[in-house]
């Protein structure tokens, strides 16, 4: 079994990405399974030398391979990692296309989604979503959770009180991600504006949200520390999970928040908001949600999360229910299954 894996054109520019990491993950632990798996080079690569082409996001910039794997019967995994957004949109689009022939990218979108042998998705949420909308049979898609690592080394456990002095002893509040308005850093900041329960920060500005950023800056008071972004296996970020006594992640949209799950799996409390599909997960017992539009509901359960002693149980609930190499075999399946169907 040999898979090629690819996604979008600039997967590699952003060194905290979330999907760059879930890519690095799956395919360590195919190849712990003992699975040959690669990372697309079109300058090398020959698409016919594989048994299936795996495409990590739903984007324009794969659908040339998608289309030419399709006309050499090369079975196609999409994972779509799709935003639960838009359904308007992307029902007048149809419409568009139809009735006018005029065509925009949901059709695109559309046309990969059907050439893909198999379609995976981060929820059931996400899976709904597609099929109600893009008009995908039910049973061609699966939903499979990401699976979640963390490497917590003692020698670099207080490597973020060195970058940052003023944490060191304290119960501090953690929030990871790309600053922009869905991540919603702005109403934390908001929330616990000129407190003395410090918050972390740790990310840098999405491009197009520059002035968000700087927004949150210029709000920010002398309790709230930026790292900027920080690579995804690099000690500080570790480290600044294993201090955090609460995490938080208040988005107003999200598929699957990989950071949730480093932070639960270090042991931080978790608050999450209202939009995050826990129950499916199955792990609503150690989260406190949010409104993400209440400023007072953040600060309420941020102070209450701050003063709930951490779960014992929590870090190995998690790390087994999240393993890489339990996701994995799920994917082997799908890929023989597919295998065997062509």
């Amino acid at each position: 079994m040999k898979i090629l894996i690819d996604s979008h054109n600039t997967i590699h520019q952003n060194i905290s990405g979330g999907l760059r990491t879930r890519i690095n993950n799956h395919v360590s632990a195919l190849e712990s399974l003992g699975v040959e798996c690669k990372r697309y080079n079109k300058w090398t690569d020959n698409i016919k030398d594989f048994d299936i082409l795996h495409i990590f996001k739903l984007s324009l910039d794969t659908m040339s391979e998608i289309n030419y794997a399709k006309q050499i019967g090369i079975p196609i995994v999409l994972s779509s990692v799709y935003p639960i957004s838009g359904a308007i949109k992307i029902k007048a689009s149809h419409v568009l296309s139809k009735y006018f022939k005029i065509r925009t990218g949901y059709d695109f979108s559309k046309k990969m989604l059907e050439k893909a042998s198999i379609v995976t998705t981060e929820t059931a949420k996400e899976k709904k979503f597609l099929c109600n909308n893009y008009g995908i049979p039910f049973e061609k898609v699966e939903a499979i959770p990401n699976g979640v690592s963390i490497d917590i080394k003692e020698k670099d456990r207080n490597v973020i009180y060195e970058m940052i002095p003023e944490l060191q002893g304290t119960d501090y509040i953690l929030q990871v991600g790309r600053f922009d308005r869905n991540k919603n850093q702005l109403s934390v900041i908001k929330a616990l504006k000129d407190d003395e329960i410090p918050v972390l920060f740790v990310g840098g500005p999405d491009p197009s949200e520059m002035k968000y950023y700087q927004e949150c800056i210029k709000n920010a008071s002398s309790n709230m520390y930026f790292t900027g972004w920080l690579k995804t296996d690099s000690p500080a970020l570790q480290s600044a999970y294993a201090n955090a006594k609460a995490f938080i992640l208040p988005s107003f949209a999200e598929s699957f928040g990989i950071s949730i799950f480093e932070a639960g799996i270090a042991g931080a409390n978790l608050i999450v908001s209202n939009v995050v599909p826990i129950k499916e997960w199955g792990i609503e017992s150690f989260c406190y949600q949010v409104n993400p539009k209440s400023i007072n509901e953040i600060r309420e359960k941020c102070i209450l999360a701050l003063n709930t002693p951490q779960r014992k149980d929590q870090v190995e609930i998690l790390a087994n229910k999240f393993n890489w190499k339990n996701i994995a075999q799920r994917y082997i399946e799908i890929y023989a299954r597919v295998i065997n169907e062509k």
